[in-house]
């Protein structure tokens, strides 16, 4: 039975997620990480667009390419997990037993046709981010039956993991809405030899260059805060921080 995973293996994982905004390591090298901390199970990068009706998946541990295939193909137009996922709010971690889900009663062709051949039917999820048509989580699946085994200790990482996930997940989608003008601006920030952080008017970050994500994964001095807001060690230099973030806000 599973029921601790270390801190060490934790901080490996954040440093992987925050990894994925500066090209370091990408979501596969996480979930991969994530799979091997829990026995028997396959942990999914899960990104649907309701209204392309497409799905996107990431997908590490113990469920075949084939299996994968056929679930973006057909089945997850069938999944009751999709209505689900959109029903839940951002940041929510739930599990199949707390939703009472009777598969093989009320979804019998998701059961027999992919859940059981797949040799999954239990699951712990995060919904990272939901927006319009588009829903981001991120999956745990099981072997049916093991909820009470593996669910809680999954339950205890997500929450550790959910504010590191939900940040670096909004900072590269910011990245990706701006593009163009803004790379060149990031590639000139990337070679300076100090931190350089990008703030909104409320002290959240919005991008940090290589030596700054490593000084806040190593929390030299900076650090995150569950809103990636930037807070500084010493209380009087948040202060000062907090107040030129707002007069810049106010001139620019």
């Amino acid at each position: 039975m599973v029921d601790y995973i270390s801190d060490a293996k934790i901080i490996e994982i954040i440093d992987s997620i925050y990894g994925t905004m500066t090209g370091d390591t990408d979501w596969a090298m996480v979930t991969d990480q994530i799979s091997q901390l829990v026995p028997f199970s396959s942990v999914v990068m899960h990104g649907y667009d309701r209204g392309l009706n497409h799905c996107r998946l990431e997908i590490s541990g113990s469920l075949d390419a084939e299996h994968a295939e056929s679930y973006l193909n057909h089945y997850h137009t069938i999944s009751p997990w999709i209505d689900i996922h959109n029903n839940q709010k951002s940041g929510t971690i739930y599990t199949s037993a707390e939703l009472h889900i009777d598969l093989p009663r009320d979804h019998a062709e998701f059961f027999n046709d992919w859940v059981l051949p797949a040799g999954k039917g239990a699951g712990t999820a995060i919904k990272l981010f939901g927006q319009a048509d588009y829903t981001e989580t991120l999956n745990f699946d099981y072997t049916f039956g093991t909820d009470d085994k593996y669910g809680p200790v999954v339950v205890r990482m997500l929450e550790t993991l959910r504010p590191h996930l939900q940040r670096a997940l909004d900072i590269k989608r910011n990245l990706d809405i701006l593009g163009g003008g803004q790379s060149k601006f990031h590639s000139m920030l990337q070679h300076l030899h100090t931190p350089a952080l990008l703030l909104t008017a409320d002290g959240r970050v919005e991008w940090m260059n290589t030596i700054a994500t490593d000084a806040v994964r190593q929390k030299r001095g900076i650090r995150l805060d569950c809103k990636g807001k930037l807070l500084l060690d010493c209380a009087t230099d948040c202060d000062r921080l907090a107040k030129l973030v707002h007069d810049a806000s106010i001139r620019s």
